[in-house]
Parts: C-alpha cells; sequence; structure tokens
C-alpha cells in the first residue's frame, strides 16, 4: 500500500505538526540571523563585498557603496570586473582558487579597485568562503578602508549639515520678520488702524506663524528619523485608499487653482508598509505639484504593478525643474525654498522627509522633470 494512502493516527498528525511548527520556528530563525548578520556586516568600519560563483556581486555593505561612489539601486547590477581592473582581477581570480584549495581566509596585501568615477584607490583585503542557508554560495571580501576615507567622508558630511543648517536659519528668518514686522506695526499704530486692517495684519502673523511652525515640525520629524527614534509600524493596506484619502486632504487647494486631477489605481493593490508615512510622502509631492502647477493644469496619480513592486507615479503639466536642480533634490545640503505658480510658501524639507519615509518602508523614489513641461515623481514600494 502506497505510505500516502495511508491513513495517520491521532498522535503522527500532532507529531507532524508539532515538526512542521518546529521547522517554520528555524526557518524564521534562520532569517532572523541572516538580517542581523547584513546589520553587523552594515555597521562594519570596513569595505565588505559579497560575489557569487559568476563574479556577480550580491551585496555590498554602505561603506562599501559610498567608497566604490555606487548608489543603491545601481549596486544591485555590478559584477568584480566594474569595480577591478584586469590585473586585479586576475590576481583575485589566483588568490581565490587558492581559498578554494586551503578552506583558510586569503590575506590580499594590496589590491587595486575602481569607483563609479574611475578613481583608482588600493586596499588590502581579506576574502573567505560565504554561505547562505548553509550552502556555499561564493566568497565574502573584508576590505581596509584608507584612513583618509574617514576623513574625506566626515569633511564632506559636516560641510552638507553646515549648509542644511544655514539653509535652515535662512528659511527661519522670513517668518520671523514677518511676526516681528507686523506685531511691531500693530502695537504701534493699533488705535489708528480700522479693523479691516488689523485683519489683514493679523492674517499676516497667522500665516507667518504657521510657515515657522511647518519648517520647525519638519526639522523634528527629519531629526527624529535621522537619529532613529522613529520607525515605520508597517501594515497591510491598499494604495488606492490612500491615494483617495490625501486627494481629499488637499481638495481646497487643488479646487483653488482649478486643477483637473486625474486619478486610476488598478485593483488588488496592497502593501505591507507604514501608512501614515506613505501617506506623509504623497501628500508632500502632491502638495509641490499643486503648488507649482498653473491655474487649470493637470496632475495624473496612476498606481499599477511592476513586478513584486506597487508603482505610483504622480505626473503635473507645471513648470519643471532643470537637471542640476534634479539631482540635488533630495541632498541635505541642497534643499531650497521656491514659491509656487501663484507665490505659495513651502519650507523646502518636504522633498527631504518623502525620500527618508519611503526608504523606511523598503521603497524607492525618483523624479523626472523637465523645464516649462511638468515633472514626475515615482514611487516603488514592495508588494505585499
Amino acid at each position: 500500500m502506497d505510505i500516502l494512502q495511508e491513513s495517520y493516527t491521532t498522535e503522527q498528525l500532532a507529531r507532524i505538526e508539532s515538526l512542521e511548527a518546529r521547522i517554520r520556528a528555524l526557518e524564521a530563525q534562520v532569517l532572523m540571523l541572516k538580517e542581523q548578520e547584513l546589520n553587523i556586516l552594515n555597521a562594519l568600519p570596513a569595505v565588505v563585498l559579497v560575489a557569487d560563483y559568476n563574479e556577480h556581486l550580491i551585496f555590498l555593505n554602505n561603506n562599501a557603496r559610498t567608497f566604490l561612489n555606487y548608489p543603491k539601486e545601481e549596486s544591485y547590477n555590478l559584477v568584480l570586473k566594474d569595480i577591478l581592473p584586469p590585473d586585479s582581477l586576475h590576481h583575485l581570480r589566483r588568490r581565490y582558487f587558492e581559498l578554494f584549495k586551503t578552506n583558510q581566509p586569503v590575506f590580499i596585501k594590496e589590491l587595486k579597485v575602481t569607483n563609479a568615477k574611475g578613481e583608482e584607490h588600493f586596499i588590502s583585503v581579506t576574502i573567505a568562503k560565504y554561505y547562505c542557508n548553509f550552502e556555499q554560495i561564493g566568497f565574502v571580501a573584508l576590505g581596509n578602508l584608507p584612513l583618509d576615507f574617514f576623513d574625506s567622508s566626515l569633511e564632506e558630511k559636516n560641510k552638507s549639515l553646515l549648509k542644511f543648517i544655514s539653509l535652515i536659519a535662512h528659511d527661519l528668518r522670513n517668518p520671523f520678520n514677518s511676526l516681528i514686522g507686523f506685531s511691531g506695526l500693530l502695537m504701534e499704530n493699533y488705535d489708528n488702524y480700522t479693523d479691516e486692517k488689523r485683519k489683514e495684519y493679523v492674517r499676516h502673523l497667522y500665516n507667518a506663524s504657521s510657515q515657522g511652525f511647518q519648517l520647525l515640525d519638519n526639522l523634528l520629524e527629519w531629526s527624529r528619523i535621522t537619529t532613529g527614534s522613529i520607525k515605520p509600524s508597517p501594515v497591510v493596506f491598499t494604495i488606492d485608499s490612500v491615494i483617495n484619502n490625501t486627494v481629499e486632504l488637499l481638495e481646497a487647494a487643488i479646487t483653488r487653482k482649478e486643477i483637473d486631477i486625474q486619478l486610476s489605481a488598478d485593483s488588488g493593490l496592497s502593501v505591507n508598509a507604514d501608512p501614515n508615512m506613505i501617506q506623509a510622502a504623497i501628500r508632500n509631492i502632491l502638495s509641490n505639484a499643486v503648488k507649482f502647477t498653473h491655474r487649470q493644469g493637470q496632475i495624473a496619480i496612476h498606481a499599477y504593478r511592476s513586478k513584486n513592486f506597487v508603482v505610483i507615479d504622480i505626473r503635473d503639466n507645471g513648470v519643471g525643474m532643470p537637471s542640476n536642480v534634479v539631482k540635488n533634490l533630495f541632498k541635505i545640503g541642497q534643499i531650497t525654498s521656491s514659491k509656487g505658480t501663484e507665490g505659495e510658501k513651502g519650507t523646502g524639507m518636504g522633498l527631504l522627509l518623502c525620500k527618508e519615509f519611503i526608504e523606511l518602508n523598503r521603497g524607492k523614489i525618483t523624479v523626472q522633470s523637465t523645464p516649462g513641461k511638468g515633472s514626475t515623481f515615482r514611487i516603488k514600494l514592495p508588494l505585499a
């Protein structure tokens, strides 16, 4: 009799279920350990690369991407010959075979590497076998960073931070100048002003206060993200519900400028992310689209599936941006606050927060823009 057709006793079924539960628990533990391993590799003050047997780079830690000058999205398609000149690649292959003969880590005193800009650097490297799920899949290379890397990297970060602080201080002066100026005029001439004039000045005070508060609120939110004190709380939700809620929140501004909003979304698009963060990101982008779109312009929001991602395109036919502005749009030292087509003001920090929120939820944000024709912001989030 076929064993698959035999009936199991209650005791046997209980044992099978217990074994299955233990297997699931072990699988979860393996995944957790793998995640912890990657976190440790990212935290190391060294270049860490993992390559498979076909010499594809399947992992680069943060320092490796910075040292080689490759952004995260480009690092997924790299192979060893992209970062090693022919002589260095040949030398690494010879030492790689030595590694498999001896089963011992191999030290390379000097290896020439080339970054994305074509600049050459020399580093010392230790290579060892790399395992995934108890199976050997390639090798890991641990490279010692040159001392000047830390100095130059820190100097660059400090410069960006100082410029960022300078920009924030400059933006804060505007609302405070308005507060001081209009409140001073009211104090000196209150009895001489008509009720209409007083209301006008109070309205200016309110707008200046709101602008200052929004800037400080964005600054606080950004500081909480960068210091790690704010974490996403992911849940599964449909993306069209968040898009519809966001459009409703901005309905007044959209109606005021008589902008035509076109919404379309594939059915059943769900993501596992923090809905508040995602809504805040979409709200910031849509608010910018309204701000920089002319009266009676058009904004289109389209959500669709692309492989294992949900993609949200927010496209406007507004003023657009030149390539040099697009390139620096999400950089901390390059934030700028520009007035909209009808004088609308902003803090300049919204897009910085958008990028942080999207990336905290394992997503990606990109932008394409043409001056005079408009912009398209694209958000990609993993499909639930």
